[in-house]
């Protein structure tokens, strides 16, 4: 995501109704127009963002947030869980390679549980590492995958149920070209050593191509431009899930019933044409010739008429079992939208934010989130948010 703007003073109004206008659709899935949802009369203050040492940040796969407010982030990149003050100043630092205790070959995510315990998942060692709130290693315990799935993050821990999320393992005799991955949700047993499929969902839509004999093969994937995926988060007892090409948000238990299916119908975006010029444009990064080349490459692919509808699902810690999509904002976009909702999928209110912040907590009094920077950095920042 690009655009936007470090500091940021928005201010929107508009207060919110006790409901948003629903449409007449059976009670299995209740469907919303995007007209009827107000917008919020809520506005963010300026970024602060973390001072680390070294101040860089590699490869961020986790954003989490103590009681006393202090925010921890995980960085696969460098295999390290650093936490910061309220004030954006650096706290500790541990974690280094290797197989020890406290060590980490890679870092999928990472989380709290009561009593401020921070958890970190290692996809490569397949187990879960926690750490005291000051930092200290506490224990590991193992993280069990589905037959024939492989794990590759924790999404959340919830009431004892941790669930995470993988893709069947590629195959020699898998098939190449344009794939869509199946996403599967499962549900880790308390002793780490087992996994229940909950859910399966469309997952990301990639270009796959097998490579070499049998023997010695390997596979290359690569991601399809504005193409589709998934969403997915914990929100308080509830699993949230969506494939990006519909703004269709299931919510399911966290033994994967489905409780309710919300739609939201939103103006439909086509892919060629400008958007598509827009996507090649950013890409090259200013380069003509190479924004040029990638758009007539992609003109070739068998692309979608019509762009995602949504692109993230992120928790509302402030209120259990309310949750916020993020809308299709497009590669240019300076300001992308977000709409909240309730427990049940009725959709509140909608608030505008810059393109460039990746959410990852929204919380009653802050957002805590990723901001990319014009030459592709990425750092973690806080943004103070009154709720009027």
């Amino acid at each position: 995501m690009r655009g936007g703007s470090l500091a940021m003073g928005l201010v929107v109004a508009l207060a919110i109704p006790a409901e948003a206008d629903a449409m007449q659709v059976p009670a299995a899935e209740q469907e919303y127009r995007i007209e009827s949802v107000p917008v919020l009369s809520w506005r963010v203050g300026e970024a602060r963002p973390m001072r680390g040492d070294p101040p860089e940040f590699f490869h961020i796969t986790g954003v989490a947030a103590l009681s006393t407010g202090e925010v921890i982030v995980a960085d696969h990149g460098s295999l390290t869980l650093r936490a910061f003050g309220p004030d954006g100043t650096q706290r500790w630092v541990v974690g280094r390679r290797g197989q020890g205790p406290g060590e980490f070959h890679s870092i999928g995510s990472a989380g709290i549980l009561g009593g401020d315990t921070v958890w970190v998942h290692d996809v490569s060692l397949a187990r879960v590492s926690y750490f005291s709130p000051s930092g200290r290693f506490l224990r590991v315990r193992p993280v069990a995958s589905a037959p024939s799935v492989g794990v590759t993050a924790i999404i959340g821990v919830s009431r004892g149920a941790t669930v995470t999320i993988g893709t069947p393992w590629t195959r020699f005799d898998s098939p190449s070209g344009l794939q869509r991955e199946q996403l599967v949700v499962s549900r880790v047993t308390a002793d780490g050593l087992g996994a229940q499929v909950i859910a399966r969902s469309p997952g990301l839509e990639q270009l796959v191509e097998i490579v070499g004999p049998r023997d010695r093969w390997s596979v290359r994937k690569s991601r399809v431009p504005l193409g589709y995926g998934y969403a997915i988060a914990i929100a308080g007892s509830n699993l949230i899930l969506g494939a990006t090409e519909r703004y269709r948000v299931e919510i399911r238990s966290l033994d994967g019933d489905v409780r309710r299916v919300v739609r939201l119908r939103v103006p439909v975006v086509r892919v060629r044409g400008e958007l598509l010029r827009a996507w090649a444009e950013v890409e090259a990064d200013g380069d003509t010739e190479r924004a040029q080349r990638l758009h007539a490459s992609a003109s070739q692919l068998p692309l979608h008429e019509s762009a995602p509808e949504i692109e993230a699902i992120v928790a509302d810690e402030a209120r259990a079992g309310h949750f916020w999509v993020r809308r299709f904002a497009g590669p240019k976009a300076s300001q992308a939208e977000w709409i909240w909702h309730d427990g049940a999928g009725t959709p509140l209110g909608r608030l505008a934010l810059p393109a460039d912040w990746e959410l990852w907590r929204i919380e009653r009094d802050r957002i805590i989130a990723l901001q990319r920077s014009a030459d592709g950095e990425t750092s973690p920042i806080v943004v103070p948010l009154l709720r009027q």
